[in-house]
């Protein structure tokens, strides 16, 4: 069961991850490939790294900006990651996501990423939720003088995979299976489903002053 769902926050990126400082770092892992053994989450979790890294392939049209994984049922708030009914009792979960964008920095539209999503869903069955969130990309300056604007100027996704039973093992395996899943396809797909562009990377305008 996949889903595509759409959610009305801003998302700043690249994310505080220290808010008491202020501290507003960006990675691109595509130009800084070793530095994923950095990331704490992903230090226990090879399966989540092999997806990150992956996403992150330095001749691909993706890059992440962050990831997370819990043993809990997906998603925080508004709105729910759909899950189906089967489900509903059990006592264990995982889930987890990685947060993606176009390396392309105009690519990153709403339009994009429903023809990601309806590329995905073509041949999988396991519960993967693609979230489309309305983003503000930092640059230079907001981060040095830690003002950031709410407004959106581009979209970027949040791709959950999700896993269920009534054992850590179960929701486990069924959680590697959707992952696995992720693996599959963005090693498969050349995203021709998206026209590709020239312009300036996201990291172009997230790093590079204005003259």
């Amino acid at each position: 069961m996949s889903s595509l769902i759409f959610s009305e926050s801003v998302y700043c990126i690249p994310c505080a991850t220290d808010l008491s400082r202020g501290h507003y770092p960006h990675v691109d892992l595509r130009i800084d490939p070793k530095r994923i053994d950095e990331i704490e989450e992903l230090k226990n979790e090879p399966l989540l790294k092999r997806l990150v890294a992956l996403l992150n392939y330095q001749h691909g049209r993706l890059m992440t900006h962050g990831s997370a994984v819990s043993l809990n049922r997906p998603g925080v708030g508004e709105p729910e990651v759909p899950l189906p009914a089967e489900s509903m009792g059990a006592s264990c979960w995982k889930s987890s996501y990685v947060n993606v964008s176009f390396v392309v920095f105009d690519q990153n539209t709403e339009r994009n990423y429903k023809l990601l999503y309806q590329a995905y869903r073509s041949e999988r069955t396991t519960p993967v939720c693609f979230e489309v969130v309305p983003a503000h990309f930092c640059t230079p300056e907001e981060r040095q003088q830690e003002q950031v604007s709410g407004d959106t100027n581009g979209f970027i996704c949040l791709i959950w995979a999700t896993g269920w039973g009534n054992s850590r093992t179960e929701a486990d395996n069924s959680w590697s299976a959707s992952v696995h899943d992720l693996i599959s396809f963005f090693t498969d797909n050349s995203l021709d489903c998206v026209k590709e562009t020239g312009g300036n990377t996201v990291s172009q305008y997230m790093l590079t002053p204005p003259e």
